[in-house]
């Protein structure tokens, strides 16, 4: 702290920092904060006289405009993972007065998103309140009110309620499972797309011994799901997990890996000794995600497009002659 060394900072609680980002925001009144009290009060001059013969005790708040607020809304938007919420949010920022109220709409429409941009607001706020006040206290070493967790979207998947069988969803699961394979194979040529689907999607069958999973959100909306098949052999049980499916607004979150998670924990109880996924076209980005949990490549598959070349027609036969007369 500067010169006054009788006056010694409150302690910056929680409470205390949730006031003085009520502060910040409050475009209708100008507050000042009371290093000795910990709590807000007017920028008003007298009483600031009147309570104290040191104008230092009490500290001008962050500096919060409209403005912070929109670049903080900018960066929040570069942080979503789920394109489909990436577009939406950038939309509403670009469209001019009335950014607020927009940005605010799109939140509302998406609950998942909404909880996401709070934990950020709240997260990048306080942090601009550590600093303030380390630098008006000249202190170096704040401690924290607790470990902030890394990855915003653990606490957007804990929203997510993962359910074993079909429930309720078994038409939606059939159809995700066709959409699955689909989309893996959408990049490929015609003839092996053809091939990969009539061999590959008889998987959804109420008599064959399966594990499928499903998500749902906490407003029961079908969120994506996971189907396998279980392979047993005289001396082991292998999990083939066939098709992963995330709905795409729902994307970007980590759900696949959840899934995975999940069916991983569900093998190990029921003695499962292998689990195998097969990645084929769009689904090769969770070759990372895989590798990081132990899963090891152990094989490819490779096409090759085979140009027909086409045969030449037969001859037409010659009309025999008309007999003579």
């Amino acid at each position: 702290m500067a010169e006054n060394k009788e006056i010694r900072p409150a302690e910056l609680t929680e409470e205390v920092i949730d006031q003085i980002i009520f502060g910040m925001e409050n475009q209708q009144a100008d507050y000042l904060f009371d290093l000795k009290e910990g709590v807000l009060v007017h920028s008003n001059e007298a009483v600031v006289t009147e309570q104290t013969g040191s104008e230092e005790r009490f500290v001008e708040l962050p500096n919060w405009r409209p403005v912070d607020g929109f670049y903080l809304m900018e960066r929040f938007v570069a942080f979503i993972k789920n394109p489909i919420y990436r577009q939406e949010m950038r939309d509403a920022l670009n469209g001019g007065r009335g950014v607020f109220r927009r940005f605010k709409d799109v939140l509302k429409r998406y609950e998942p998103l909404e909880r996401q941009w709070f934990t950020f607001k709240e997260r990048e706020m306080r942090q601009v309140v550590w600093d303030w006040y380390a630098a008006v206290t000249d202190s170096v070493a704040l401690s924290r009110l607790g470990e902030e967790p890394e990855e915003t979207e653990e606490l957007v998947l804990s929203d997510f309620l993962i359910q074993s069988g079909m429930g309720r969803w078994k038409d939606k699961i059939k159809e995700s499972a066709i959409k699955a394979k689909n989309e893996s194979v959408q990049e490929i040529s015609v003839a092996l797309k053809d091939y990969l689907l009539d061999t590959e999607l008889n998987d959804c069958r109420e008599d064959d011994h399966k594990e499928v999973l499903y998500a749902e959100t906490p407003l029961g909306e079908f969120a994506g799901c996971i189907l396998g098949a279980y392979v047993a052999s005289q001396y082991s049980t292998v999990l083939d997990l066939r098709y992963i499916y995330v709905e795409p607004q729902f994307r970007g979150l980590g759900l696949s890996r959840l899934f995975i998670d999940r069916a991983t924990e569900i093998a190990a109880r029921n003695g499962v000794n292998q689990i195998v996924v097969e990645l084929l076209g769009k689904t090769l980005f969770m070759q990372n995600d895989l590798e990081e949990r132990g899963f090891r490549e152990f094989g490819r598959r490779y096409s090759l497009n085979v140009e027909v070349e086409d045969s030449e027609p037969e001859p037409e036969p010659e009309p025999e002659p008309e007999p003579e007369n």
